[in-house]
């Protein structure tokens, strides 16, 4: 998940272990599909709902045996497409209807004899397209409506004899693009406009020689894009614009060298990304914008150097992601935010260190998904959130000295803290000392020390029984979190040497900083021994709310970040488990 405004990373970081293929959102859970065995910090095989606010699986679970490469959210339902046999608790091939509530499957079970690789959800009704030739105990080649309610085929049934790719509803026409040669009862070269009551071809028949991809609509006209160089009667070199009552290409003839994957229509404007070096008789490295009405290309013109698979416009603002690693005249690692007037990059650059071939903009938020492990410079597994910038600072807390210790001057003392801010991270931190007490005068220890989390600090005098340490935490925006000691620590006169940290002899859990908590805070946990630990965030009826950590743990101290902002307003508690061990720390959150 990227910032819409920085481009970095948000913390917001389920995570996955394999590829995330599909991407929805509803209200506050993202739902996502692929071939992933875990994601969110939990065991959720192919299918998940992560919380939108956290990052964390809920518990909803469906868990599917093979790849979901669709889905579809409508009213209390989740429609999945894939390639699976089992979801939901239920043998369900290729395609099923989950309850957005528990997980399970519900009686809706169509079950296909193929991959599905398109869906579409018209009010009552669930369009799909893939490599079926049987779904619901019905024959449907290719193409079926189902009831979306029952699940049972509707006899809407207009067949094909090749793969649909694509799906897109306007009114009471389907329109359709694949690898067909005919559909509807007719004979319908990769594209078709079908009926939506009686499942029958229309008379419009632009007609394509090659493999339809992708489908937009914009009011009467119909954009087409794939490797095809005719189409609507006219020679349409990978792209074309189709009248959608006659089916003719239109005038509009950007044409393109290559292959366009991925099509988006803004206004006036239609913003085309895929493999080509040359759109509208310009060159247009793998991006272009050519005019809806003239379809020339514009001025537009922010180059790639490599494949643009897909593309999301917000405001001003095109996002794209492929596998480029510049656009917009600028170093981008596979994803890109570029201004829709000069096109060029904005300074949002999360980068990402693998393919991005998803995206989806829900207001400031940008939702992503690629074959990518890292983007934002955190860990994903392929599916990430960008938040707006934090209105918060970062949060500090000093964890040593934290008061009660005494260290003697000319020793060397390993002071520790832990700063954390959501995107775009800290970037480093200032320590200062006091004598006088917790309100100062301080006098500087350290400044602008990596956020490492521990600094080895020679002690100087004079000696006081009256010492405080804070840490100042700079994010890379400007804004500064402070952290101050617990209590008072004493410097003394001492012999030289080395005067190690006190050694870590019980189970602690820290107390949550800021507290009251509104957004991001941190707490953290001591292990004096290696364990297995459990982390968990109850609600006062001691229900749980949120797994924070799970494994094996050895000797030390953990940081651990709390999002509050996803949590109802009240009292709350972290529990800690361990062998012999049971913890718990309050929380208070606030609107």
């Amino acid at each position: 998940a990227l910032d819409a405004t920085t481009g970095l990373a948000t913390a917001w970081n389920p995570g996955g272990s394999g590829s995330v293929d599909a991407l929805t959102v509803s209200g506050s859970t993202v739902y996502a599909g692929g071939a992933f065995r875990s994601i969110g910090g939990q065991t959720r095989i192919g299918i998940a709902a992560l919380d939108a606010t956290t990052g964390l699986a809920t518990v909803w679970n469906a868990g599917a045996d093979s790849t979901v490469n669709v889905l579809a959210v409508s009213g209390s339902k989740v429609y999945a497409g894939g390639l699976f046999t089992n979801i939901g608790g239920q043998a369900r091939s290729d395609i099923a209807a989950l309850d957005a509530a528990t997980g399970l499957a519900t009686v809706w079970n169509p079950a296909a004899n193929g991959g599905l690789y398109a869906l579409a959800v018209s009010g009552s009704t669930v369009y799909v397209g893939g490599l079926f030739t049987s779904i619901g105990g019905e024959t449907c080649d290719y193409i079926a409506a189902l009831d979306a309610a029952t699940g049972l085929v509707r006899a809407w049934n207009p067949g094909a004899n090749g793969q649909v790719n694509a799906l897109v509803v306007s009114g009471s026409t389907v329109y359709a693009g694949g690898f067909f040669s005919s559909v509807g009862g007719q004979s319908r070269r990769r594209i078709a406009a079908i009926d939506a009551t009686t499942g029958l071809a229309t008379a419009w028949n632009p007609g394509s020689n090659g493999t339809v991809y992708t489908l937009a609509v914009s009011d009467s006209t119909i954009y087409a894009g794939g490797p095809f160089t005719n189409i609507g009667g006219q020679a349409r070199s990978r792209i074309a614009a189709l009248d959608a009552t006659s089916g003719l290409a239109t005038a509009w003839n950007p044409g393109t060298n290559s292959l366009v994957r991925a099509l988006v229509v803004s206004g006036s404007t239609i913003y085309t990304g895929g493999d080509f070096t040359s759109f509208g008789g310009q060159v247009r490295d793998r991006i272009a914008a050519p005019d809806a009405a003239t379809g020339l290309d514009t001025a537009w013109n922010p180059g790639a150097d490599s494949t643009v698979y897909a593309l999301a416009v917000t405001g001003s603002t095109v996002y794209a992601g492929g596998d480029f690693t510049s656009s917009g005249g600028q170093t981008r690692g596979r994803i890109a935010a570029l201004d829709a007037t000069t096109g060029l990059a904005t300074a949002w650059n999360p980068g990402a260190n693998g393919q991005v071939n998803a995206l989806a903009v829900s207001g400031s938020t940008i939702y992503a998904g690629g074959s990518f492990t890292d983007i934002g410079g955190l860990f994903a597994g392929g599916v990430a959130r960008i938040l707006p910038s934090p209105a918060l600072p970062p949060a500090a807390a000093v964890f040593s000295p934290n008061g009660g210790e005494t260290v003697n001057i000319g020793t060397t003392r390993r002071l520790s803290w832990s700063a954390r801010t959501a995107a775009p991270g800290v970037e480093s931190v200032d320590l200062y000392l006091s004598r006088a007490g917790a309100l100062g005068p301080w006098e500087l220890v350290a400044a602008g020390a990596a956020n490492t989390g521990q600094y080895d600090w020679t002690v100087t005098g004079p000696a006081s029984a009256d010492c405080f340490l804070r840490v100042d935490a700079r994010d890379f925006a400007g804004n500064i979190g402070s952290g101050t000691s617990g209590a008072a620590f004493a410097i003394a006169n001492g012999a030289l040497g080395v005067d190690p940290p006190a050694p870590i002899t019980r189970f602690a859990l820290g107390p949550l900083v800021p507290s009251p908590a509104r957004g991001l805070s941190q707490f953290y946990y001591v292990v004096p021994r290696r364990a297995r630990v459990r982390l968990t965030l109850l609600d006062v009826q001691g229900r749980e709310l949120a797994m924070l950590a799970e494994g094996e743990r050895v000797p030390g101290r953990y940081a651990v970040s709390l999002d509050a902002a996803g949590l109802p307003p009240g009292l709350h508690f972290i529990r800690l488990q361990a062998p012999g061990v049971d913890l718990e720390q309050r929380v208070v959150t606030l609107r």
